[in-house]
Parts: structure tokens; C-alpha cells; sequence
């Protein structure tokens, strides 16, 4: 996280524009991802948490997804 700040704070305009959509799709992407096996877990808490949470990732990723078009 790190990283990805201080490379973001270097950019400006549509290239930190460009770059933050990036990430953001790559995080979603791992989120949903990590959210999607989470939903197949033993424990039914986090099986619980992660399939009421999932849509709200996945609409997500589409909405940050359409940023990038």
C-alpha cells in the first residue's frame, strides 16, 4: 500500500487517473477472489460474512472496471 501511494503521488491528471483505476481493479479483483473462497469456508460466520458481502464487491469491480473504458 505503501508502494502504490507513493507511486500514485508522483502522477497527476489522467495519468494518476489511469493508474488509481488500475489498482483499484486489480484490489477488487483479489478481493472478490479471496471473498468467492471465503464463501465456501467451514465456518459458517465467514461464510456468512463473505456471501453477504460478495455482490457489493463484485458491483464494485464493475463500476471501477467501467472507469477504465
Amino acid at each position: 500500500a505503501a508502494t502504490a501511494s507513493a507511486s500514485l503521488s508522483k502522477l497527476s491528471g489522467k495519468d494518476f487517473d489511469l493508474a488509481y483505476v488500475k489498482m483499484m481493479i486489480e484490489d477488487h479483483t483479489k478481493a472478490v477472489d479471496m471473498f468467492n473462497m471465503a464463501t465456501r469456508s467451514s465456518d459458517p460466520e465467514i461464510k456468512a460474512f463473505a456471501t453477504k458481502y460478495l455482490p457489493t464487491l463484485k458491483t464494485h469491480l464493475t463500476q471501477v472496471s467501467a472507469l477504465s473504458k
